[in-house]
């Protein structure tokens, strides 16, 4: 049985750099099917092809939306906890 240890020291950078890491290695691994679909000789390879390259773009654009919703929440938060302990002490 593997056993998986994280580190205590994670920070958010690393989760998104994280998630962004996997989202380009999806996007490549659909690009790269989109190459087979268009030469391996089975019906409707440019159709498998074009919807390979689409679902890879929807990866990467959703990765993009998800970063930048992180970091406009992370922002607020801080602003929040500041504003909390503004008004405590």
């Amino acid at each position: 049985m593997a056993v998986i240890a994280f580190p205590e020291n994670r920070t958010e950078a690393d989760d998104v750099r994280e998630r962004r890491g996997q989202a380009i290695a999806h996007a490549r691994q659909l690009r790269s099917l989109a190459w087979v679909a268009l030469r391996d000789g089975m019906p409707h390879g440019a159709l498998r092809a074009a919807t390979a390259r689409t679902a890879a773009r929807r990866i990467l654009q959703h990765e993009r939306r998800a970063a930048i919703l992180s970091r406009v929440v992370a922002d607020a938060m801080d602003a929040f906890v500041q504003e909390q302990a503004a008004l405590a002490g």
